[in-house]
């Protein structure tokens, strides 16, 4: 494997998980090893702001992250959920959860107020003053209860191979991410 390979799947794996929630678990162990990566992870904001979701929730949530579900992933999945607090399992359900994460009220409140209090954002370099703040604070939010920062495994097939959910667009001078979201 070749260096650039492996950066450039490992960067598009890294926006597919953030942006799109497409990176698949190839089997139990790979779930099992983002479940244990997400729960020893350090925090530092307060979580209590995060709705509720109960083992069940999150159990069909993990279902869907598989390649190919397999009934004898239940019971111990089930098993390690059930034995999980109610922040363990909320942080679970909402890392690579991007659009569930967005619609909570604190986190749609901060881009109300990014919305009116920016006149414009005129360089995509520098953050508008009028709303630097909020733009980092929200930020803040996504990096600590979105983003994984872990890889997956046999990134570079994945890049080959996977029906992509968000598409990087590359020009001389700038880059696009397209995300697709079935309605």
């Amino acid at each position: 494997m070749n260096k650039t390979q492996s950066l450039i799947s490992t960067t598009m794996t890294a926006f597919e998980s953030f942006m799109a929630d497409n990176v698949p678990f190839i089997d139990l162990e790979d779930c099992m090893m983002f479940i244990n990566n997400v729960l020893n992870e350090k925090y530092k904001y307060d979580c209590r702001f995060l709705p509720n979701k109960n083992h069940d929730v999150v159990l069909e949530r993990f279902k869907k992250k598989f390649f190919e579900w397999k009934d004898e992933y239940e019971f111990p999945l089930f098993k390690l959920l059930i034995n999980l607090d109610q922040e363990e399992l909320n942080k679970l359900y909402y890392k690579t959860n991007i659009y569930e994460f967005t619609k909570i009220p604190k986190i749609r409140n901060l881009y109300h107020l990014i919305f009116q209090k920016t006149e414009e954002f005129k360089d995509p370099t520098k953050l508008p003053e009028s709303s630097e703040k909020e733009i980092k604070e929200l930020w803040s939010y996504y990096k600590e209860f979105v983003f994984y920062n872990g890889f997956a495994f046999n990134r570079i097939q994945r890049l080959k191979n996977d029906i992509r959910k968000c598409v990087v667009t590359i020009d001389t001078d700038s880059y696009w991410l397209g995300v697709y979201k079935p309605f």
